[in-house]
């Protein structure tokens, strides 16, 4: 997402580690979803979602009914690939600011391998994008009140991609200030991305961690920067992924000391000390607009998909 500062940080301080889930049955559906103005109960996911790499168009009829019912793992999958093909049609409309597509640009450079990488990643962007340009605009439309549903439901990557505000593209535009769903992901979604860490999700851990280091985008600018916190989350990022030279460091013996204290309390408490240096993709998010792996090999919200173990287990 782009640098936006659009609104004062909200004071949240360690005292939102104490934060607990909002009821799923006090929220409405998103503002895209049929049926906004009535909650909807969340069901226990009775099927198995259509196998990674299905074409979108398949995808979509065979969840939808199940997401309207209230399947909330049905919802996020449905969101999140319909995200994909928003994000990939918004991508494709800008310019690379050389003038050179990426891998051309890397190849030249001498970096044969990521070039490799980046084209191949291309030739996904083309194939995807093909699938999305068979469906409904309209149908793209409503994935923002399937996030908020399998988000508010618990889903963990729900709960990740809903609280740093992809539902809301990756332009940069303040538009999204004028949605409906706009005060309410405001309000929320600090504690929804440290309820996806309490859950496991290991990608969240990097984006509380920059959020208060900085205000660089809109989900950072929601929480107030502090030194402790930020270099806490950095450090619970640097031991998951078995790091021994923290990437992030301070000065300051205090905060040093706290920060140390209270790494080692979350790492423990949240991930059983696990190290992921074996899987270095589950430390960071994947990017719905640079599909870097194939998409059969991408196991959009399955259970315990990215979720971090305890080594050996």
């Amino acid at each position: 997402m782009g640098v936006w500062l659009l609104f004062p940080a909200r004071e949240t301080g360690e005292a939102v580690l104490t934060a607990a889930p909002t009821p799923v049955e006090s929220r409405t559906r998103g503002a895209g979803s049929p049926g906004s103005a009535q909650p909807r109960p969340a069901l226990a996911a009775s099927a198995p979602l259509p196998l990674p790499g299905t074409p979108i168009a398949q995808v979509i009829a065979a969840l939808k009914p199940r997401a309207d019912a209230g399947d909330s793992r049905a919802a996020c999958r449905l969101a999140v690939e319909m995200l994909r093909c928003r994000h990939l049609e918004e991508a494709s409309r800008y310019v690379p600011f050389d003038g050179l597509p990426l891998d051309e640009a890397l190849a030249r450079r001498g970096s044969l391998d990521a070039a490799d990488r980046i084209a191949e990643m291309e030739i996904r962007k083309i194939r995807l994008g093909q699938q999305c340009a068979a469906v409904d605009r309209a149908l793209l439309e409503l994935a923002p009140g399937y996030l908020a549903d399998a988000a508010f439901a618990g889903e963990p990557e729900a709960m990740v991609r809903y609280a740093i505000g992809e539902q809301y593209g990756i332009s940069g535009s303040s538009a999204f200030v004028r949605d409906a769903d706009f005060e309410r992901w405001r309000r929320e979604s600090p504690g929804m991305l440290l309820r996806a860490v309490q859950a496991g999700r290991p990608e969240a851990v990097n984006m509380l961690g920059l959020a208060y280091r900085s205000d660089g985008s809109p989900f950072a600018g929601l929480i107030a920067d502090d030194p402790v916190q930020g270099l806490a989350w950095g450090l619970v990022y640097s031991r998951l992924s078995g790091d021994t030279q923290p990437a992030f460091e301070s000065n300051d013996p205090d905060v040093q000391a706290r920060a140390s204290v209270l790494a080692s309390q979350w790492h423990a408490r949240y991930f059983n000390n696990a190290v992921l240096a074996d899987n270095p993709a589950a430390l960071d998010l994947q990017l719905l607009s640079m599909p870097m792996r194939p998409p059969e090999e991408e196991s959009l919200c399955e259970p315990g998909n990215n979720t971090a173990r305890p080594a050996g287990l």
